[in-house]
C-alpha cells in the first residue's frame, strides 16, 4: 500500500476564519491490492456489518466497538470506549456501477463541540475484476495536523485490515 499527503492551497480566500482556524484542506490518497473481484470488495466496503469488521480506528482503548448502519444513502458510524459513545462519523454516499464510491465524512465527538467536528469527503474507485482489485482512496478535508495524522492512521490500518479478509495465504 503506498500514500502520499498533498497540501492543497486555498483557492476561495474568502473562507471564514473558523474553518481556517481549525486546519489546511489535506488529502490522503492510498492505493492497494486485493485479492479479490470488485463485487465482493464493494460488499465489504458497503454492508454494515462487514465495515464493522475491517474499520479500525486508532485508539488507545482496550474495550471498544464501533457500529456501522445506514438508511438510504446515508451512513453512520459510532465509536464507542467502555460502553460510552466516543464520537461518530456521519454522511452520505452516492455509488457508481460498484466501481466508484463517494460520500461525505463528517466526525464529530460525542461531547458534541462542534468546533471539534470534522468534514471531508471520500473517494473510493475499484479497479480490476475477478481475483485480484486495485482500490484507490482519496479523503480530503480541512484537518488539523492532529486530525490528519488520525484519518491517515484510521485508513492505513482499515484498509491493510480489509485486503487482510480477502487474502489466500
Amino acid at each position: 500500500m503506498s500514500a502520499t499527503a498533498i497540501l492543497t492551497p486555498q483557492e476561495n480566500v474568502s473562507r471564514s476564519r473558523k474553518v481556517q482556524a481549525r486546519g489546511r484542506e489535506r488529502r490522503i490518497a492510498l492505493r492497494l491490492d486485493v485479492a479479490a473481484d470488485r463485487r465482493r470488495i464493494f460488499d465489504a466496503l458497503t454492508v454494515p456489518e462487514y465495515i464493522e469488521t475491517w474499520l479500525s480506528f486508532p485508539c488507545t482503548h482496550v474495550d471498544c466497538r464501533t457500529i456501522a448502519s445506514q438508511a438510504n444513502d446515508h451512513y453512520r458510524l459510532d465509536h464507542y470506549a467502555a460502553d460510552r459513545l466516543d464520537f461518530s462519523i456521519t454522511g452520505a454516499y452516492h455509488v457508481c456501477r460498484r466501481g466508484k464510491l463517494f460520500f461525505t465524512w463528517r466526525k464529530a465527538q460525542a461531547s458534541g463541540d462542534q468546533e471539534a467536528a470534522h468534514e471531508g469527503m471520500v473517494l473510493i474507485r475499484l479497479h480490476g475484476a475477478f481475483a485480484k482489485s486495485t482500490l484507490c482512496l482519496a479523503h480530503t478535508g480541512f484537518f488539523s495536523e492532529r486530525e490528519y495524522r488520525w484519518h491517515r492512521e484510521l485508513w492505513n490500518r482499515s484498509l491493510t485490515k480489509l485486503q487482510a479478509l480477502f487474502c489466500t495465504r
